[in-house]
């Protein structure tokens, strides 16, 4: 694990409510499959059904990868046995709080609070 990765913990978190809230993707580039074809009562634009159901299972798989990472993510922070280096943990990349924040919350220096999470990640490797 690495901070770097760590940091984007907020990012997928946010992808993943965004993808939860705007679930049907129906409506790519403008092809309306809500508007039935006339003659047979159904959509008769096959490329653009396909289209549709291409685009549905990359998105499924990029939903099922996002999720995957955020588990190991939590996880991850969830994990660590030191109470200490985990509220710092759940402090920066859960709640989005700078090692400054962090420090002044916990009445810490700002290099020792980062110190004390490089540490640890270095030492528990996955």
């Amino acid at each position: 694990m690495t901070i770097k990765r760590l940091e984007q913990y907020r990012s997928i978190k946010r992808q993943i409510d965004d993808y939860e809230k705007n679930n049907d993707i129906s409506y790519i580039n403008g092809v309306d499959t809500t508007k039935p074809a006339v003659q047979s009562n159904k959509i008769s634009d096959t490329t653009a059904n396909n289209a549709i159901k291409k685009c549905q299972q990359i998105s499924k798989k990029e939903y099922a990868e996002l999720c995957n990472e955020f588990n190991t993510l939590n996880n991850y922070i969830f994990g660590i046995e030191d109470v200490i280096t985990r509220e710092i943990a759940k402090l920066k990349f859960i709640n989005g709080n700078s090692f400054e924040v962090i420090a002044e919350k916990m009445n810490y220096s700002r290099a020792g609070v980062y110190k004390r999470l490089k540490n640890h990640i270095k030492n528990h490797k996955e």
